[in-house]
């Protein structure tokens, strides 16, 4: 065992001092095993109590409890080592007390002279106090019962006890040679030997798990108790309390209450650095979470990629700004044109032209009242106003700086602002959400107004957009109900007088409000995309009629509007001849009417869809002619057959002697690119006779037909009814 525990401590890692301790140990222990042998083998006869022999035996458990107070792990620091010592004196003492209570111990005493009587009170403390170690040791490494460290406790236990066993039948005169107790002392020191060699082979750190609070490693700290307590109510119980104590008795509750006073003391120290500890963690704990804290609600009220507030933040100052005196106003800015930038340039660079954006409003706005409310929405709060036209000034001034050109990557960009400004005078029921619509609502009336612009928020506005959601709202319903019908007006021929077309047009009889006008619910049905489902429903209406009348009149033309909201869907082209051919029409037949709006944007994706309708067959109509500023190109760039003149050039037309130069200039350029002319709004036989004069080919308006149900214009669109006619076609018969 002495071998092998030296051999691991010259390859063990961690635990060197611990195998050298038990090698000494057990080489001094070995010793005097052997000169007991030396003794009792020549001369056939026990070698008396006490010998030289007994120094090893005194080694053994000396070496043994430093070496497994030495294991790595075991405890953190010499204090807690000494106080695990401690616990193993109180224990050894209250056994030893117990002991000498019994009538062993009178054995003892009288067997053996001073040095015996020392030796038999010292060896088996101190064998105690090593078993209480292996104890402890075994105890903690319980989760790891193959580690080397739980091998060895379990040795040096089972070799200590058997140590203790000897020393009382020995000081007794009972000891045999071949008995039990030789019998432990080979099984104890084989188990060291075991242990010893898979640490030489195997060096592993000796480590021991951090006890949980409450566990059963903490339970050792009352263990020593327990022992004590039995001691106590031996000794009064024995009345030797009372008959006077032996020396031996009196050292033993010496050592006893001295080993428990110092242990307390220990514990107490530790347990009072242990809170020191703990509040300090706490304390640093604390201060930590209280920082997160700050930087997680500052991160949460500022905008990432600007470093401007947010709406969270900027909610916060409203409501702020509310509970002081004096007016508090809101500016609410949307970038004009930003859509397009982000769309052309990338995310990247709008992102970029949004922090570029962000430092110009800083310069006008320094007292960190500004925020980004996400996309392209900026906005701040204003207080210590004089009067409400101070917040407008303001507002007028950042709207004058976000018109500056942006460098932008070497890019220079243009864009302006519309501005929203709502005031209020005192704070009284008005929270930071309703100041903040009105200004949402004032910045829309802007952006309406033709944009780079301020408004400053009134009740009406509300209103208006208050009616602008009911009629949304309603929108989907008419929708999906099939509300919205279609009324047509007749299209007239000035060179026969005949009708032949007719545009549907789309009429909403919103339930208990009454007719809406298109120019109010198709807008609507643009911004909220029901204009698609409603586009097709209604081409499906037209083309069912128009397959009708063609019965009866196969000739006849259909004019239908397609917003560019509808044209921009990937599937348009698809849906529209889908709808055409299921209702066996010519596809000529059908005419799509679409405005100059269409080409504001995205005019080239547009452009390929009225190209692959009219290279399906369908007729293309430039609606309201002349509004837009750049009309002409856009008809030699695509492949439009009709124009429609727009009802502002009959403004003044009261005779065909003096048209109207744009109404001249129009119809030349129509007939220079061999286009048909439609004319719309024609309201008196003036106008209609000035047009034919003129060499228009078709016209439309209320002199010729209004519009109406179907059962109401077929007989005029069948020319069962006569339509009024240029005078020049008076009495002549129909071509």
């Amino acid at each position: 065992a002495a071998g092998a525990c030296l051999l691991a401590a010259r390859r063990a890692a961690t635990a060197r001092v611990s195998w050298a301790l038990l090698a000494a140990g057990s080489a001094a222990w070995s010793l005097g095993g052997l000169l007991d042998a030396c003794h009792q083998l020549p001369l056939s006869r026990t070698m008396p109590f006490p010998s030289w022999a007994c120094l090893g035996a005194l080694l053994m458990p000396l070496c043994a409890v430093a070496g497994l107070l030495r294991l790595p792990g075991l405890a953190r620091g010499s204090v807690q080592r000494v106080r695990l010592l401690l616990d193993g004196l109180v224990v050894a003492s209250a056994l030893l007390v117990l002991l000498w209570l019994t009538p062993a111990a009178d054995a003892m005493l009288a067997a053996s002279g001073l040095v015996g009587q020392l030796l038999a009170v010292v060896m088996p403390a101190l064998d105690v106090v090593a078993v209480s170690i292996a104890v402890v040791v075994v105890d903690r490494m319980r989760g790891r019962p193959g580690s080397q460290a739980v091998t060895t406790a379990v040795a040096v236990g089972i070799i200590c006890t058997s140590e203790a066993v000897y020393v009382a039948i020995a000081a007794a005169g009972a000891y045999t040679i071949g008995g039990p107790t030789d019998l432990s002392w080979c099984a104890g020191f084989a188990l060291l030997t075991v242990a010893a060699l898979r640490a030489a082979r195997h060096p592993e750190p000796v480590s021991v798990p951090e006890p949980d609070a409450g566990s059963a490693v903490e339970s050792l700290r009352l263990l020593p108790l327990l022992p004590v307590a039995l001691a106590a109510v031996a000794l009064v119980a024995s009345g030797r309390t009372s008959q006077g104590l032996d020396a031996v008795l009196t050292g033993c509750l010496v050592l006893l209450g001295g080993s428990l006073s110092v242990r307390q003391y220990l514990l107490h120290g530790e347990n009072a650095a242990l809170h020191r500890s703990l509040e300090a963690t706490v304390e640093a704990r604390t201060a930590q979470l209280r920082t997160a804290h700050e930087r997680e609600r500052e991160r949460a009220r500022t905008d990432e990629l600007t470093g401007l507030g947010n709406r969270a933040a900027l909610l916060s100052g409203i409501a702020a700004a509310l509970a002081g005196d004096g007016p508090v106003a809101v500016v609410l800015l949307d970038l004009d044109g930003f859509k397009a930038v982000n769309d052309g340039l990338g995310h990247e660079h709008g992102d970029n032209v949004l922090v570029a954006a962000a430092q110009h409003l800083r310069a006008v706005v320094r007292d960190g009242g500004l925020a980004r409310l996400g996309g392209d929405e900026f906005a701040c709060v204003l207080t210590g106003l004089d009067s409400p036209e101070d917040a407008v000034q303001v507002a007028e001034r950042l709207v004058a700086v976000l018109r500056r050109p942006l460098t932008i990557d070497g890019r220079e960009v243009v864009l302006g602002a519309s501005a929203g400004v709502a005031v209020r005078h005192d704070g009284a029921g008005c929270t930071p959400h309703d100041l903040l619509r009105e200004a949402d609502t004032a910045m829309y009336a802007a952006k309406r107004a033709g944009g780079s612009g301020v408004r400053v928020f009134d009740p009406p506005m509300q209103a208006a957009v208050l009616e602008r959601v009911a009629v949304e709202s309603d929108l989907h319903v008419a929708v999906r109900e099939g509300q919205v019908e279609l009324h047509y007006q007749p299209v007239q021929d000035l060179r026969t007088g005949r009708v032949v077309g007719v545009e549907a047009l789309a009429r909403w009889d919103r339930p208990g409000v009454g007719p809406v006008a298109p120019d109010v619910f198709i807008p609507a049905g643009e911004r909220t995309g029901l204009i698609v489902p409603l586009e097709r429903h209604l081409l499906d209406l037209a083309c069912r009629q128009l397959a009708a009348w063609q019965r009866d009149k196969p000739s006849l033309r259909c004019g239908v509007n397609l917003s560019p909201r509808h044209l921009r869907e990937p599937d348009v082209v698809e849906a529209v001849l889908g709808i055409v051919d299921r209702h066996g029409l010519e596809r000529s037949s059908v005419i799509a009417e679409v405005t100059e709006g269409l080409f504001f944007s995205d005019e080239g994706r547009v452009g390929d869809v009225l190209q692959r309708l009219s290279d399906a067959g369908i007729t293309l109509a430039l609606d309201d002619f002349g509004t837009g500023w750049s009309s002409l190109s856009r008809l030699t760039r695509h492949p439009f057959r009709v124009v429609k003149v727009d009802r502002s050039f009959l403004a003044g037309l009261v005779d065909a002697r003096t048209p109207p130069p744009q109404l001249l200039a129009a119809l030349a350029v129509a007939r220079e690119l061999q286009l048909d002319v439609v004319a719309e709004g024609v309201e008196t036989q003036e106008q209609l006779d000035a047009l034919a004069a003129c060499g228009c080919d078709f016209a439309q308006g209320y002199h010729v037909a209004r519009p109406g149900p179907a059962a109401l214009v077929t007989d005029r669109v069948l020319d069962r009814v006569p339509v009024p006619v240029p005078t020049a076609l008076r009495g002549l018969s129909p071509r």
